[in-house]
């Protein structure tokens, strides 16, 4: 039996993203945070029901131009950017 692909008008998918997962070091002035990262489709934040509290979320047109984009969670925001605000006081 064939498995349905995602183009059939029945199926009950709503929205899909690609995702890969990985260890990273952040580096932000003098900030430096061990963290990990998930590459994902622009999708994947309406999936995930997530909202961008500054900036914005990439585009696909971001994806198709590689371009360096990246969103970051309110904990590593948090670590670096905060962190380095207080530093610089």
């Amino acid at each position: 039996m064939a498995m349905p692909s995602v183009e059939e008008p029945d199926l009950l998918l709503k929205a899909v993203s690609q995702n890969v997962d990985g260890p990273i070091q952040v580096i932000y002035g003098n900030q430096n945070w061990h963290t990990s990262f998930r590459g994902v489709t622009p999708e994947y934040f309406d999936i995930k029901r997530w909202y961008v509290d500054e900036g914005a979320v990439f585009s696909q047109d971001d994806v198709e131009r590689a371009a360096d984009v990246c969103a970051i969670g309110r904990t590593v925001r948090e670590q670096l950017l905060v962190s380095r605000q207080r530093s610089e006081r």
